[in-house]
């Protein structure tokens, strides 16, 4: 399961590993989408996200099945971009 509460996130942990973990409870600022600030300016096109994708699967040393799966999947779609 997958949460980007983190009250929720940490109250899951706390079911887990009982009260003795984050006896504090802090509250965190949720950032909007609009407000992350992006690394590069320019926005890329979809045929470039997906060489970029493929490159980082393709150049890790140590690749899962998952990473496997996904490097097919990304040839794929790159030959159904033509």
């Amino acid at each position: 399961m997958f949460t980007w509460n983190p009250d929720k996130s940490l109250e899951i942990v706390r079911e887990f590993m009982g009260d003795e973990v984050g006896t504090q409870k802090k509250s965190f600022p949720v950032v909007k989408k609009s407000q992350v600030n992006n690394p590069t300016s320019n926005p890329k096109s979809k045929k470039e996200e997906v060489l970029q994708s493929l490159e980082y699967l393709k150049s890790k040393q140590v690749k899962t099945k998952q990473d496997k799966d996904s490097i097919y999947t990304l040839e794929m779609v790159l030959k159904s971009m033509g």
